[in-house]
């Protein structure tokens, strides 16, 4: 082998280990599109549930396992017939609406 040779292999070898290196700063990331909703209640859409899970906090979520966690609530959901659902949350958290 080259003396080039053996340079190019080892620069080949070296370029993905910089490329997954944290960048400095802040990183800004788009989508293609606008959502056409903030209403998390009420869309269906990719770019609106992408934008909701960064600016609203859950009930509940999975962890790495794929178990679910508890977030804002504190225990499972318990249902209270006829139809509603009883969950305690966090301290210091409540509804926007108060109720």
């Amino acid at each position: 082998m080259t003396a080039r040779t053996i340079l190019i292999t080892a620069l080949a070898r070296l370029a993905p280990v910089a490329a997954a290196a944290a960048p400095a700063g802040k990183v800004a990331i788009a989508q293609g599109v606008d959502p056409t909703t903030l209403d998390m209640a009420n869309q269906s859409e990719t770019p609106a549930s992408n934008v909701g899970r960064h600016i609203l906090d859950t009930l509940y979520e999975r962890d790495q396992q794929l178990k679910v966690v508890s977030s804002l609530a504190t225990e499972m959901p318990k249902f209270v017939p006829p139809s509603m659902w009883k969950v305690k949350l966090r301290n210091n958290m409540s509804l926007k609406d108060g109720k």
